[in-house]
């Protein structure tokens, strides 16, 4: 009997022991008004990564949310304008106040007189792979350095 309930015990240990998987990448998108910006950004960025399958990982202890934090926003510059849109995907602790992100995230952003229009959410889940958001422009992901990088090499 000691046996068969130290089974038991040890059985809802491991259960309980299951991490949740969360996407823990980043996606990145654009659109342009000007075809040139288009051509170049889209020779620039060839066959960059974007999240995928591998993109759903364990995460670590007492992270017990996946969250999204969805940014859009305009670069306007030169008589130019490119429209982006970012999503980063990741393990969050549900302890973890969220509500002033967004706010952070725009000020930051909106500070700097580069960035217009900036519009941002924050959304939060509890199953495995339950992060799914994308990023809404022409589909093409790419990294945010690589992007800044361009921008500024175009723009100034």
């Amino acid at each position: 009997m000691k046996t068969m309930l130290f089974v038991l015990m040890m059985a809802g240990m491991m259960l309980g022991a299951h991490a949740l998987k969360c996407n823990q990448c980043m996606e990145m998108a654009f659109d342009s008004n000007n075809d040139d910006i288009k051509n170049i950004m889209k020779t620039l960025l060839g066959d960059a990564a974007s999240c995928s399958a591998s993109s759903n990982k364990d995460c670590a202890e007492g992270l017990d949310e996946c969250a999204a934090n969805v940014v859009s926003y305009k670069v306007d510059a030169a008589g130019n304008s490119v429209a982006v849109s970012q999503v980063i995907k990741m393990c969050s602790a549900s302890s973890v106040d969220k509500s002033t992100l967004c706010d952070q995230v725009k000020s930051g952003m909106e500070g700097n007189g580069v960035f217009k229009d900036v519009k941002c959410k924050t959304e939060t889940c509890k199953t495995d792979g339950c992060n799914t958001q994308t990023a809404s422009a022409t589909g093409l992901s790419f990294s945010v350095l690589l992007f800044t990088s361009v921008l500024i090499a175009m723009f100034y």
